[in-house]
């Protein structure tokens, strides 16, 4: 059974992090750009930029967005684990096909 945290004291990564971690690592795997997404998204390549700098936070609108750039679930982008969230067990045939990137 998982404990609650009492402490007070933050145990890790923010939300924030995580859903820009995520992005990060779908752009990667998709091999795009800000750009590319900042465009898809409807807001400024810098707007997007301070995002992952955590300078403007990531709303709701913007995960929905996300999200659909990547077809996917809006929870898999604000998910601790990505590839769960995706239904996905990577093996070979998920790297030889376009399954990460449809």
């Amino acid at each position: 059974m998982v404990q609650p945290n009492t402490s007070g004291k933050k145990t890790g990564k923010t939300l924030q992090d995580r859903v820009s971690y995520n992005i990060r690592v779908l752009l990667a795997i998709k091999q795009t750009t800000q750009q590319d997404m900042a465009h898809a998204m409807g807001i400024a390549t810098s707007s997007l930029s301070q995002k992952f700098s955590g300078k403007i936070r990531w709303n709701l609108d913007d995960i929905e967005k996300a999200s659909d750039f990547f077809h996917m679930e809006p929870e898999a982008l604000v998910s601790s684990n990505l590839w769960g969230r995706r239904g996905l067990n990577p093996g070979p045939a998920d790297y030889e096909s376009d399954a990460l990137t449809d």
